[in-house]
């Protein structure tokens, strides 16, 4: 959701664009942000962010990774795998 990799600034983000145009296609769409202010995209946005863990992260069909944080970079393959469904592609 930030404006950019490991910045805390979410001014200017598409993230939330992205996410709207999502649930419009009825996606059911979780936001983890691990850099940014927790606050801010429920108050501004409505936007709730979840917790990654595997069992409070819900199983995905997909995983969107709008912004490289470097937690995401750091991330082994094995715990994207974890939290999706069938085969899945990294790129």
């Amino acid at each position: 959701m930030a404006f950019k990799e490991n910045c805390l600034d979410l001014r200017n983000s598409k993230v939330y664009d992205l996410i709207r145009e999502l649930e419009n296609y009825g996606v059911n769409v979780s936001v983890h942000e691990p850099v940014a202010d927790p606050i801010e995209p429920n108050a501004e946005y409505g936007i709730m962010r979840t917790l990654w863990r595997v069992g409070v992260l819900p199983v995905a069909d997909a995983i969107v990774l709008t912004v490289a944080h470097q937690r995401f970079v750091l991330l082994p393959l094995r715990d994207y795998l974890a939290i999706t469904k069938g085969k899945s592609y990294v790129s």
